[in-house]
Formats: C-alpha cells, structure tokens, sequence
C-alpha cells in the first residue's frame, strides 16, 4: 500500500529476527533492506537468518542488499538520513522513547512513509507528517492496527 521503487530504502527500527527486512525484500523493490535491533541476540538471529538468505535467494533477486545492525535506534542515523520507507514496531515502546524517535523522524526528507503500530504524537511530528492510511493488520499475535504517515 505505499508506493515504492529501486531507489528506495526501507528500514525496521526494532527489527527483532528480521521478518518485516525479509518481507520487505522479498516483496518490495528496495535498493536496501535495513533491520536495527539492540538485542544481541535477536540481531544474531537475524544475522543467521541473513547467511540462509544469502546462500538460497539473494541470486534470484534483482536487489539483492540486506542488512542487520546491532545498535540502538537513536544512535544509527542511517535510518533519517537515507530512509524513505521506515516501519517502527512501537506498540510497547515506552512514551520517552517514541517521543525521541519522533524527533529524528522529523529530520526524514519529504515524501518518506513512516509505518508504526502506535500513533505518534506532538505538535513538530505533526507538523510535518499526514496520517494517510489506518488500518488492522493480522500479526503474529492477533489483529494490530497500523498506521501510515507521509512526511510532507
């Protein structure tokens, strides 16, 4: 539902073990396909998850760049600075933490997507984003609404 192409960057703020990164690459046409995840061990997951992806699909695919960092989201400014497509899975992010995500998302150049679990607030972060789309998703542990911004 948002549109997309080869020059286009997504990334998963919280990746976990990479399913949004893989969805995305397997079913987007991204230029790159970026996973952030501060848990060792999920981003180990993720990684592993990588070598099979390399090993059995990455040939068959046009674009073909997956990536997982181990850091914290706040601190890898790739994500503002090149994102255009950014999914943040923050239905149990804390309020202080979104508040900070909502300040570098500002920095998102214009016609960017933000995709979350949670509406962000504030009147900077709602200067500059239009809520376009909201809608329930099925996820893993039952129906979640999602909603869509576009940075103007």
């Amino acid at each position: 539902h948002i549109p997309h192409d080869s020059n286009d960057v997504f990334y998963d703020l919280g990746s976990g073990s990479g399913r949004a990164v893989f969805a995305a690459r397997f079913v987007g046409d991204f230029r790159e396909c970026v996973g952030i995840e501060l848990l060792s061990n999920l981003h180990e997951m993720a990684s592993s998850v990588r070598s099979l992806y390399r090993f059995q699909y990455q040939h068959k695919l046009i674009h073909q760049h997956v990536q997982f960092v181990c850091s914290d989201l706040l601190d890898h400014d790739g994500w503002w600075k090149d994102g255009t497509v950014v999914y943040v899975p923050n239905l149990l992010f804390d309020d202080e933490l979104k508040e900070q995500i909502a300040v570098k998302a500002v920095k998102l150049r214009s016609g960017a997507f933000l995709i979350c679990l949670k509406k962000f607030e504030g009147d900077a972060f709602n200067s500059v984003f239009d809520l376009i789309k909201e809608r329930p998703v099925v996820m893993s542990w039952g129906e979640s609404n999602t909603y869509i911004y576009e940075r103007q």
